[in-house]
């Protein structure tokens, strides 16, 4: 990029500079690129890419000091990142401390950080991005990364670490805030696998440190946070380290919320839920309200979730039945007959009831889905059966199945077969060869 050094800033002592690629190589290396274009024929196949993203250079360099105050942070990865990334990157990214507020946004290759006014002088910031970053190919980073910086002055070398667990037993996933009670900031991290988290180079003072149980977290859908255990902690020096413990009461607050609507075929519709349900609740057609939304609510090209719950409208369409999948107790299976293909619906679930008791109010917001049904066969339905008698004799009367005199069974709906049926046949174009046999010069 012109006009901006690639690591703005000085590198802390003990850091590793980065290697540029030397100018002789990137030249041969866009001379091959050249040769290779100018072959012809299908290019050489080569091993399927089954390698998550790796980070290959930031800005600023890790641990690097005296970062302008302005900077725009950015993350380089060796391949491109997947499209939903864009959707995620907020969940992903972690900022830290979590002010001033930053605007992040993934695209090709980069995760753009900026911060919305300039950052703190003489503050270390990290950059974390979080196990889940995901490439074009669906490969996904298994560990999270972090980036360090100091706006002036060393690296605040501090850690503060501790574990979350709930019932005796880890809590993976759980959220916990650091808020600093000298300093107008905060600091965020996720538990792993163990519930143990760590936050490095985080500033001296006293901390009120909460853990929070992230709940209906399903990926690319809305989430709450639900208050879990607080505890205060105080870091005196640099150089310090702190340990922390904190135990989670796993309450559920919140009702089961339908997240995706999916239309099986034409009357069948899958519906998938936030929490597990009540198998012990009638299920029932009354839980259920379906509306056919007129074309001009969702106009081509529109993304449903764009739509505002005031302007759903349509016509009611009566649900058969509700069936509880007990394999997936978090999904109902409803029927409706006259599903039409390629149309959008609405659905809402009032009176839905969780394993907690609590129930979906009657003004839940509604869930639109358009079906997309593709035929079972290109062949319609064809429905030849064998009578006994020919499917015995199938292996004596070769790929036909058939003794002589034996035939086939129509279904009870099916149409003898007439020849008169066919198409009439077209005559084959005159090609003299008739002729040529006639005058005695035809092939032995």
């Amino acid at each position: 990029m012109e006009g901006r050094s690639a690591t703005p800033g000085r590198r802390a002592a003990g850091a590793r500079a980065g290697r540029g690629v030397p100018a002789a190589a990137a030249a041969v290396a866009a001379a091959l690129a050249l040769g290779a274009c100018a072959r012809t024929g299908f290019p050489e196949g080569g091993p399927a890419d089954e390698t998550a993203p790796s980070l290959v250079s930031t800005i600023p360099a890790d641990r690097t000091i005296d970062v302008p105050v302005d900077v725009q942070i950015e993350l380089l990865y060796d391949e491109p990142l997947s499209p939903t990334v864009q959707t995620q990157v907020g969940r992903l990214v972690l900022f830290n401390p979590d002010k001033p507020d930053v605007v992040t946004n993934a695209g090709g290759k980069k995760i753009e950080i900026q911060p919305v006014v300039p950052l703190e002088p003489r503050t270390t910031y990290s950059v974390t991005v979080l196990a889940g970053l995901e490439d074009r190919r669906s490969n996904r980073t298994a560990a999270p990364t972090t980036l360090v910086f100091s706006t002036g002055g060393p690296l605040t070398l501090t850690l503060l670490r501790g574990s979350v667990t709930a019932a005796g037993q880890p809590a993976r996933g759980v959220r916990v805030r650091a808020q600093n009670l000298d300093r107008d900031f905060g600091y965020v991290v996720l538990t792993d696998s163990a519930g143990t988290f760590e936050l490095p180079s985080v500033a001296v003072g006293r901390y009120v440190i909460t853990a929070w149980q992230e709940t209906n977290g399903e990926e690319g859908f809305q989430y709450t946070l639900e208050a879990g255990d607080t505890t205060s902690a105080e870091i005196e020096r640099v150089g310090a380290g702190l340990d922390v413990a904190l135990e989670l009461t796993l309450t559920d607050t919140t009702a089961a919320r339908l997240v995706r609507a999916e239309p099986e075929a034409l009357d069948a519709l899958r519906l998938s839920f936030s929490d597990t349900l009540d198998a012990g609740q009638p299920f029932g057609p009354d839980l259920v309200r379906l509306l056919r939304v007129p074309p001009e609510v969702t106009p081509r090209g529109t993304a449903l979730d764009s739509i505002p719950q005031a302007s759903i409208r349509g016509d009611s369409v009566a649900v058969d039945s509700v069936v509880h999948d007990r394999a997936e107790p978090r999904t109902l299976v409803v029927r409706v007959p006259g599903l039409a293909d390629s149309t959008t619906y609405a659905v809402r679930t009032p009176g839905i009831r969780n394993t907690a008791g609590l129930v979906t109010p009657e003004d839940v917001p509604w869930t639109l889905f358009r079906t997309r049904v593709l035929p079972d066969s290109t062949f319609g339905d064809l429905r030849i059966q064998r009578t006994p008698a020919a499917a015995g004799a199938a292996g004596d009367a070769g790929a036909g199945g058939l003794e002589p005199g034996g035939e086939d069974e129509l279904a009870p709906d099916e149409e003898p077969f007439d020849e008169g049926d066919l198409p009439p046949e077209e005559p084959l174009p005159d090609d003299g060869f008739d002729e040529f046999e006639e005058e005695g010069e035809g092939f032995e």
